[in-house]
């Protein structure tokens, strides 16, 4: 008699991690900062052209191309490097207007993100307040507590997050 072996079943392909790569919601709030960041530099940029009236840049600006005109240069120069040294000249002398719309654009940008920053860290404290939320404690619910402190423990958080209620309300909230 032979013996027969018993075929062993195919390996299954490992599975994958879902925690390899950063969450579909991450990904997408980063997009949206990205996004909000992007529109307001955009904003602040025409912003920065709209508050110093029209005629106050051209006149800048034909200011500028005056004094570049005006400056002596030597007869044996070649004409493109007569044309560099003329743009140069010009750039110069709109420097500082160039300086104050960076600066416009680098305020406004900084504020929206400030604003963010400071509604981001305010909303729980507006939240609590706003629905009379106050910590559960253990002499509240004392399983409820054990039971969540054990979880906490068993997730190997190191501080576990602070369960708040209403005592007053009846019912759960979303």
């Amino acid at each position: 008699m032979e013996a027969t072996r018993a075929e062993s079943p195919p390996l299954a392909p490992p599975r994958l991690n879902p925690f390899a790569l950063p969450s579909d919601t991450t990904s997408r709030f980063f997009l949206l900062i990205v996004a909000v960041l992007a529109a307001s530099v955009f904003a602040y940029n025409l912003l920065s052209y709209e508050l110093p009236s029209t005629e106050a840049r051209f006149a800048t600006s034909q200011r500028c191309t005056a004094a570049a005109e005006a400056r002596p240069l030597p007869q044996t120069m070649a004409p493109i490097e007569k044309d560099r040294l003329l743009a140069q000249a010009r750039e110069d002398c709109q420097r500082p207007y160039r300086r104050w719309v960076a600066a416009v654009i680098f305020a406004g940008t900084l504020g929206v993100l400030l604003v963010a920053l400071l509604l981001y860290a305010l909303t729980p404290t507006w939240k609590m307040r706003r629905r009379r939320l106050v910590p559960l404690g253990e002499d509240d619910a004392p399983e409820l507590v054990r039971s969540f402190r054990d979880l906490c423990h068993e997730a190997g958080l190191e501080r576990p997050p602070v369960l708040l209620w209403n005592p007053l309300e009846r019912v759960a909230a979303p």
